[in-house]
């Protein structure tokens, strides 16, 4: 049993489209990215001879950046298609939870680790509210909804002195 605490570069993106722009209408791309994930958790578990099976959960913190663009799907100028129609973004710090299992086993001096866990950062929206110049370019309002949620996998080797 014991506390532990990370931090880990992540640079986990998730990307969705719709919309018909080459047919005439706009396409919209919704882009969640969690660019740093770290946590602090309490871990259990039981140890077999040389092999430790555990869990382990907590709170987990992450940096996430939400973006929503707007393309253009008529083909006349000054709005060719593709071009940016409108754009908005939200950069925070999510504070979340996080659980998962693992093992270790112990070869001589030497130590495998390996470990998979759930976090979940929650759930944002952005919204651009018609009525603002970048809405009225756009040609309406728009919300866009996110779900911070994903799963890791980590491998590692120490030799304990």
């Amino acid at each position: 049993m014991g506390l532990e605490t990370d931090f880990h570069w992540v640079g986990a993106k998730a990307t969705e489209s719709w919309g018909a722009g080459l047919l005439g209408g706009t396409t919209t791309n919704q882009t969640s990215e969690v660019r740093w994930l770290g946590s602090t958790r309490l871990r259990a578990g039981l140890d077999f001879e040389s092999t430790l099976f555990y869990l382990t959960g907590g709170v987990a913190y992450g940096n996430v950046r939400d973006n929503v663009t707007i393309l253009n799907g008529v083909n006349v100028p000054p709005a060719f298609v593709g071009t940016v129609r409108a754009s908005w973004n939200q950069d925070t710090t999510r504070v979340g939870w996080t659980a998962g299992f693992g093992l270790e086993h112990m070869f001589g001096n030497w130590v495998g680790r390996a470990e998979v866990r759930y976090t979940d950062l929650g759930h944002s929206s952005t919204s651009c509210i018609n009525g603002t110049t970048l809405c009225t370019n756009a040609g309406g309002t728009y919300r866009a909804d996110f779900s911070h949620t994903l799963w890791t996998g980590m491998a590692g080797l120490a030799y304990k002195f």
